[in-house]
């Protein structure tokens, strides 16, 4: 698995189908059948992810509109960031 950091570009796995179900996104992947299930911040991410964007650009937006722990928002984005590419639901550009 490829290592994220802030100046890595990131956008979501063309091949991944998504639906908003209860305000939440639901993925699936085709290739391997199974179903993926977002929060709520979980699944804003996945809505900034429709275009190729620099992981130092979605996080200055998800602080900006979150004004939580900087801290925290960097360490929990990348690690969705990481499990999603892990999953194959997310690519590199």
């Amino acid at each position: 698995m490829s290592s994220i950091d802030e100046r890595t570009i990131v956008a979501r796995h063309p091949d991944i189908l998504h639906a908003v179900v209860n305000g939440e996104v639901v993925l699936m992947s085709v290739s391997n059948g199974e179903y993926y299930g977002l929060d709520a911040v979980g699944s804003d991410v996945w809505e900034r992810l429709a275009e190729p964007t620099r992981v130092e650009a979605l996080l200055a937006a998800l602080e900006q509109h979150y004004r939580a722990d900087e801290g925290e928002i960097r360490r929990d984005t990348v690690d969705l960031l990481g499990e999603l590419l892990e999953k194959g639901l997310l690519q590199i550009h």
